[in-house]
This record gives structure tokens, sequence and C-alpha cells, in this order.
């Protein structure tokens, strides 16, 4: 995989994300602050997955669709 580097610290970030949600939550915080974060946790994952279409497929996998 060429670029698991950087798809590792998308994930990492995301899970940062993931991490700032839940204090969201638990602290009652304001509804906006929530979308904020949530809307940066999407285009970390869009950015995941644009790196992931990209990558060659190995001889063992199967491109499909489930």
């Amino acid at each position: 995989m060429r670029n698991r580097d950087i798809i590792v610290r998308q994930l990492e970030l995301l899970e940062g994300k993931l991490n700032t949600l839940r204090h969201i939550v638990n602290t009652q915080s304001p509804i906006s602050e929530y979308y904020s974060v949530l809307n940066s946790a999407n285009e970390i994952l869009e950015e995941v997955k644009s790196y992931v279409e990209v990558e060659d497929l190995s001889s063992n996998e199967i491109n499909r669709i489930i």
C-alpha cells in the first residue's frame, strides 16, 4: 500500500474527532460544535476513501461491491 502512512495518520485524526464528539455529548456542548466536528470527521473519511480508491489491487483481492 503506497499511502499507508497517510491513511494511518488520517485514521488517527478521525479517531481524535470521535473522541471529541464523545466529549461534546458528555458535556452537553452546543449542537453547532457537534456539527462542526462531525463535518470535519466526514471530510477526513472522504480523504481516506479517495486514498484507498487509488491503490492498486493486490493479486489476492477481489473488487466487488458488497
